[in-house]
């Protein structure tokens, strides 16, 4: 049984907190939890008593699948790469997935000015790419990547 329960009333749901607790966080991992933790020198103190800490719950707008994808992405922003040459080499280095799209992310047109599938056609020939704007507002597909989507 956890050190906290919930309990509903007139007021709707309503979290009960457990005993009180000290933590000590370092580098955005909580270090130590104790009834009670001695203050290191230098350390700073934020009380939020009353309240519940819930760790690892901070980013309530995450997209798990993203995360992923991005990770089998190559990164084609401004810090990245640099240039249509640059960015000919990074998408040609680009994973290809099971289904023999090659996926680029986080791209601005600082890097090679703009871009439709003529120019993808030009910098990645080849099989389907796929290139998401940083803003993730805009995704540019190559020819083969018109073809893949039945567009």
């Amino acid at each position: 049984m956890p050190d906290w329960a919930a309990t509903t009333g007139a007021e709707g749901l309503r979290l009960d907190p457990g005993p009180r607790l000290d933590l000590r966080i370092r580098a955005g991992t909580i270090e130590a939890a104790a009834p009670t933790l001695d203050l290191a020198p230098h350390e700073d103190v934020l009380d939020v008593g009353g309240c519940l800490v819930l760790p690892g719950l901070h980013d309530h707008h995450l997209h798990l699948r993203a995360l992923v994808a991005a990770g089998r992405s190559v990164a084609v922003g401004p810090g990245d790469v640099a240039g249509r040459a640059g960015l000919a080499r990074a998408l040609a280095a680009a994973p290809v997935d099971r289904r023999g799209w090659r996926r680029a992310i986080g791209y601005h047109e600082s890097v090679a000015g703009d871009l439709d599938r003529r120019v993808l056609d030009d910098l990645a020939p080849g099989g389907p790419v796929r290139l998401q704007h940083r803003s993730g507002a805009m995704w540019v597909v190559n020819s083969a990547g018109v073809t893949a989507l039945g567009l």
